[in-house]
């Protein structure tokens, strides 16, 4: 969990929390969760580790362990906003949020698990959480297509962030290593190594995520493709694929990871840290072997909600959003089942309006004899 103590954001964390206290498996509970990250502004350590020392290690969620961001990130945050002076005066929102998909992506050196779930102070549980869920068969649950009106410009420059940093240039990467072969398709290495087909066959390269013609690649992870493959916070992520993007993304310029990503806003790259992760899976050819469709009755989030956050306000779409399976029981009508519900304060929410939405459905029964 990327977390900050601003006043929206953090006691939101409580409605995080209580959903998670309430609804994880209780019977095998870190088989579930192994353990809760958070990563945090180096100013606000102290503060986060005596909020985790409350919490204790015995939690539903195992224990909590803090991270300041200078840990977890190769550049100091005040060093990767003086990379990107015209995106800090260009994007409304300041370069915080970018910061924060940097930590997503950072957490694949810190879990020690197989995957990871990232979350926002804005996401809930809703609803029981069980072993297989979220990862089963060695494959992480992906939510599926990304709406919204930015989303390919998002998607295609995450693309162009693996080999460049400038829009286009993926494509230019495709041909020009195209021209390379002699009119030959090359194999490509994400490590960086280009190896000529033998005998119209290709080579593969020991330690690769996987080797086939970059050209090809590059055509078939275009914008329709990873679309399909990726969503917003909550995600499941795959440790080896989010490592693998980090240390291809710190291949392509002269400078660490994250200073290229931050860099290339000011080229014109408007990326995101999903968009990163789903161009790579999709380039190293391994998207179907970490995230084959397992489960095609439950999906991570209602995109719909999520997507109007206003909805929060209504309690039918609340209540059918954490009983949405068992409405469909009664009704005879399939219905995916959400495993988190998301209420974010772009939709008009705060923390207070916030809590009062979810307190029904994220507090036990026995509490609720203090409302």
């Amino acid at each position: 969990m990327v977390a900050t103590m601003n006043p929206d954001s953090a006691p939101r964390i409580a409605n995080l929390l209580a959903s998670m206290r309430t609804f994880l498996d209780k019977d095998t509970p870190k088989q579930v969760v192994a353990e809760l990250l958070v990563l945090v502004p180096d100013a606000e350590l102290e503060w986060w580790l005596l909020a985790a020392s409350a919490l204790g290690n015995d939690a539903p969620w195992g224990p909590t362990r803090v991270v300041a961001e200078s840990h977890a990130l190769p550049t100091p945050v005040d060093a990767l906003r003086d990379a990107a002076p015209n995106a800090a005066k260009r994007e409304q929102r300041g370069l915080g949020y970018r910061v924060q998909m940097l930590l997503k992506l950072a957490a694949a050196n810190l879990v020690r698990t197989e995957f990871y779930v990232t979350l926002d102070c804005d996401v809930v549980l809703g609803g029981g959480l069980k072993r297989g869920d979220l990862v089963r068969g060695g494959k992480g649950l992906v939510q599926g297509s990304m709406g919204g009106p930015h989303a390919k410009r998002w998607l295609a420059h995450s693309l162009d962030a693996l080999f460049g940093d400038t829009p286009g240039s993926a494509n230019a990467a495709a041909i020009k290593y195209g021209d390379r072969s002699g009119g030959r398709e090359s194999s490509f290495d994400l490590d960086g190594e280009f190896i000529h087909p033998v005998d119209g066959t290709e080579t593969h390269v020991s330690g690769a995520l996987g080797a086939s013609s970059i050209y090809s690649r590059i055509a078939r992870c275009g914008i329709e493709t990873s679309l399909e493959g990726i969503g917003v916070t909550p995600a499941v992520l795959s440790t080896s694929v989010a490592s693998g993007a980090l240390h291809r993304l710190s291949q392509v310029g002269s400078s660490n990871w994250d200073t290229h990503l931050f860099k290339s806003l000011d080229s014109g790259l408007d990326w995101t840290e999903y968009g990163v992760y789903a161009a790579f899976a999709c380039v190293s050819n391994v998207f179907e072997e970490k995230h084959g469709v397992f489960d095609d009755q439950t999906r991570l989030y209602d995109a719909s909600l999520q997507e109007d956050g206003s909805k929060f306000s209504d309690e039918t779409i609340m209540r059918d959003a954490f009983h949405g399976d068992d409405h469909a029981m009664t009704t005879n009508k399939k219905k995916k089942k959400s495993l988190f519900v998301v209420v974010q304060s772009i939709g008009g929410s705060d923390p207070r309006s916030a809590a009062r939405a979810l307190k029904p459905y994220v507090l036990p029964d026995e509490s609720r004899k203090y409302w």
